[in-house]
């Protein structure tokens, strides 16, 4: 809350005769010093009059002078806590009209206040995770407006940029836990523009948020929020220069929290081809073992979350990366190539998924592969490519008789 000091009583006319002489003050351009301090003191003591009195009127022209004064530059030491305690009284009040004033002051203040973008960039976040919690999107929508304008212009040393991916973060995840899906695609579209302008010294910092963004994502299950952040990480992938650090496998493992939601398993399907073709091109070859992996672990997770035919259709991609393997698995000196290694790696991990989903499914697990087999042939539309499904359904078979003898 405001301090004690702050507050007084007024009548509403008091209060507007008052407020037309900070107006005046402000508008001639000659406030400074110690009639700045003042000038301000006066402003707060109206505003916690009017938030006491709730006199929404008075209120918007409180903060409509506040933005003012914070546009030619004027605040007190500690001017950032007394905007913080406006906005969550005006939070408190649930005076929405009023914090949208307040969140603009915010903006002002942030360009006048150098030496306290860093905590003024803390106060928006907890500002907006607050805002996300009580189903306030709108608030967190102005806010990632802000940011994204601001964070081209923050790639100093003072770690600016940094902070403001965090509350861009913390923003879009409370969007996801929320379920405002068009929201979350507002946020999507606002930050991909950002991409362009990208530092490749904050793509670390990206890589956590497009993680968490698509756990959050595969949770909730919803068609159109997995969508718009695979849309979200092609503009990210075009852009992004250094090597994976285990990005992508972290991404496979994020998408594999899928919560089995029947409409989003064409959308996490794509995702995964995404992820896997962005692999193949960007990943350290040492970590390719590690996307096996995660796919297995996350084919299983399907398997045991929304059953064998699901799953199937949803790790397509993996099934088309072998067929890729299978045709590129000699060098052009004709050796084995490192793919070649990989295709063996995958047909082994998918022979003991089958006998997996068998024992899950209660179902002989050679009529799982022939129906497999036979869905993938009747898929094929040329010559060529049901003679691929059929060379590679053969090495997969003589996996499974090795592993799991008739």
């Amino acid at each position: 809350m405001l301090e004690r000091r702050l507050f007084k009583e007024y009548t509403p006319d008091g209060a507007a005769k008052e407020l037309a002489q900070w107006s005046d003050k402000l508008k001639s351009g000659k406030v400074k010093d110690q009639a700045a301090d003042k000038l301000l003191d006066g402003l707060y003591v109206i505003f916690s009059y009017a938030l006491k009195a709730e006199k929404t009127a008075i209120l918007l022209d409180t903060a409509e002078l506040l933005k003012l004064a914070y546009g030619q530059g004027l605040g007190r030491s500690n001017e950032e806590e007394y905007w913080k305690a406006a906005i969550f009284s005006a939070l408190d009040k649930k005076n929405f009209q009023v914090l949208e004033y307040l969140l603009e002051g915010g903006k002002l203040l942030y360009k006048g206040l150098a030496g306290k973008r860093g905590k003024i960039i803390g106060l928006f976040k907890m500002i907006g995770t607050l805002s996300m919690e009580q189903g306030k999107f709108f608030i967190g929508a102005r806010i990632i407006g802000f940011l994204v304008t601001w964070l081209p212009k923050e790639q100093g040393p003072e770690g600016l940029a940094d902070r403001i991916i965090d509350c861009t973060k913390s923003i879009g995840d409370g969007a996801l836990r929320g379920g405002d899906q068009d929201f979350f695609r507002e946020i999507c579209v606002l930050v991909g523009r950002h991409f362009e302008v990208m530092d490749s010294a904050q793509e670390e910092l990206w890589d956590k948020v497009l993680v968490s963004w698509l756990e959050l994502a595969a949770q909730k299950g919803t068609a159109q929020s997995i969508g718009d952040w695979g849309r979200f990480f092609t503009l990210y992938h075009a852009k992004r220069t250094i090597l994976a650090n285990g990005f992508y496998v972290k991404l496979l493992a994020a998408a594999g929290r899928y919560n089995g939601q029947t409409d989003a398993d064409d959308g996490v399907s794509a995702v995964l081809a995404k992820i896997l073709a962005a692999a193949y091109m960007k990943e350290d070859e040492e970590a390719l073992p590690d996307i096996l992996s995660a796919l297995d672990t996350g084919f299983k997770t399907a398997v045991l979350k929304v059953g064998w035919q699901r799953a199937r259709e949803i790790f397509t991609p993996w099934l088309i990366a072998c067929f890729h393997m299978l045709t590129r698995r000699k060098s052009a000196d004709g050796r084995k190539s490192a793919r070649g290694e990989l295709l063996q790696k995958s047909l082994c991990m998918l022979a003991h998924i089958i006998q997996f989903a068998a024992v899950k499914e209660k179902e002989n697990a050679t009529n799982i592969f022939a129906d497999w087999r036979d869905s993938w042939l009747q898929k094929c539309k040329t010559d060529r490519a049901r003679k691929r499904a059929k060379a590679l359904f053969l090495l997969l078979a003589a996996k499974r008789q090795i592993f799991y003898p008739m």
